[in-house]
């Protein structure tokens, strides 16, 4: 008599015993599935650190006259070897014709680069929406 109660509590245990191990598997496939996720995502963040830092350095190197030369180059706007010359818009005057009285004060000077600002910009970027006119036509 006494082996039918003991088989009477193996049998709950023994239930209990595999539902606790699938919440378990259950768990740890889920766990798995969301550690590829974050995997994936480290390699994405790696990734775009580093084109991050190529394109800072890209930036940089445009901010350099030699670098637009060469960007100019690689898009077949110049030819090896040419030079790129930049005009004024206005030429300047000789020192000789401005003498003290005429210098600007600083309200004329802030309306005077607001309104170069308004004519479109450095030298670089009218030379540079200059040749891709000529380019286009």
């Amino acid at each position: 008599m006494r082996r039918v109660p003991k088989l009477l509590l193996a049998i709950p245990a023994a239930i209990a015993f595999c539902v606790l191990s699938a919440m378990m598997t259950a768990n740890y496939a889920q766990f798995r599935k969301y550690q590829v996720q974050v995997d994936l995502k480290a390699n994405q963040l790696t990734a775009l650190q580093e084109t991050h830092g190529t394109l800072k350095h890209r930036l940089g190197f445009l901010q350099l006259p030699k670098g637009r030369e060469q960007v100019l180059l690689e898009h077949g706007y110049i030819k090896p070897g040419d030079r790129i010359l930049l005009f004024p818009t206005e030429p300047a005057k000789p020192d000789f014709l401005t003498s003290p009285s005429s210098t600007r004060s600083t309200d004329d000077a802030a309306a005077q680069s607001f309104s170069d600002k308004q004519d479109g910009g450095t030298a670089w970027e009218r030379a540079s929406r200059t040749m891709s006119d000529w380019f286009k036509s």
